[in-house]
């Protein structure tokens, strides 16, 4: 009996020690486990770390390189803006006359795509409201009473085909054209016109001009242009209306990718002239464009709305046109 004992007590010793390595063996993985998402959450952080330390010195590269870029075209586009002074002296005064002139004010930034109605500028017109035009939108005149204080045409083609057009129509506010519409497109307006630091190389990445009285970058948007000039002039809220951010593009006989003129992309379906070719629209530079500008302008004290009605430009925060209008004093 008492062997029979023994060996009993031998088998639950067994079976503790069992039991015990089992709990043992349970609490190493268990902490083998927690070493490994420490190590994975380490090997994280420092991949993190890695890529935070790369991308600062990205950044730091790019900074410097825009740096120069920015130094060598503003240094260039002086040059230009001396060639239109002598041209038409006084240009850089009246310029520089712009800054500030509308500090704190509101205004709203009307583009010409297909959502711009009529209606909705005379409501503009009878409220007296800040607007800035471009291009070909004195197409629209004869549907409203309403007029921009401001306009800007700077795409090279629009230039080519329609400056005599647009330069002709009867308008009391003040055009503004780049510098190098005159010095490269020869192109003279005699009236209520200001030439402005323009050079139609984008920087990459696109980012927004700390001094556009220095120098305005293209962002493949005179919409980009515009914001930039708002921005210079002192508007703290700038709104864009009509600003669709679509274009109708097809590929023409020689396989470049142009606006397609049969297609609605703007406000009339007569507002490409006949024969006319345009610059392929860029969308995405374009939307970089749009973004450099947002994030610039949370750091500088104004802010951007898009007020379009529908349209496919979501960068900036969306507000309603008739809300806008509504509490508009």
């Amino acid at each position: 009996m008492g062997l029979f004992f023994n060996q009993i007590r031998q088998m639950k010793e067994l079976e503790w020690r069992l039991q015990a390595l089992e709990s043992e063996l349970v609490q190493l993985k268990m902490a083998q486990k927690t070493r490994d998402i420490q190590w994975q959450a380490q090997i994280s952080d420092l991949k993190l770390q890695i890529t935070e330390e790369a991308k600062n010195l990205i950044e730091q590269a790019q900074f410097q390189i825009n740096d120069k870029a920015y130094q060598r075209d503003v240094e260039f586009v002086d040059i230009e803006m001396m060639m239109c002074e002598m041209r038409f002296p006084g240009n850089k005064t009246q310029w520089e006359a712009f800054r500030e002139l509308h500090k704190g004010e509101r205004c709203i930034i009307i583009g010409n795509g297909p959502s711009l109605h009529a209606e909705d500028l005379q409501r503009l017109h009878e409220k007296n409201i800040c607007c800035f035009g471009s291009n070909r939108i004195h197409l629209i005149y004869p549907q409203t009473d309403w007029r921009p204080n401001y306009l800007m045409c700077l795409d090279s083609k629009v230039l080519e085909h329609s400056f005599e057009e647009i330069s002709q129509v009867d308008f009391a506010g003040t055009w503004f054209f780049p510098c190098t519409a005159f010095t490269e497109g020869g192109h003279v307006a005699e009236r209520n016109a200001v030439y402005f630091p323009f050079k139609y190389r984008n920087p990459f990445p696109i980012w927004f001009p700390n001094d556009p009285s220095r120098i305005i970058h293209e962002g493949m948007s005179v919409t980009y242009a515009l914001i930039q000039l708002a921005y210079f002039m002192g508007f703290s809220n700038i709104y864009l209306l009509g600003v669709d951010h679509f274009y109708s593009t097809k590929i023409d006989e020689n396989g470049r990718k142009v606006m397609d003129s049969d297609a609605q992309s703007h406000f009339t379906k007569d507002y490409l002239p006949p024969g006319s070719i345009e610059n392929s629209p860029q969308l995405e530079t374009v939307e970089s464009a749009y973004h450099s500008a947002l994030d610039f302008s949370r750091s500088h004290g104004f802010e951007i709305f898009n007020a379009t009605r529908g349209g496919a430009l979501e960068v900036f925060p969306r507000v309603s046109f008739d809300e806008l209008l509504s509490q508009w004093e």
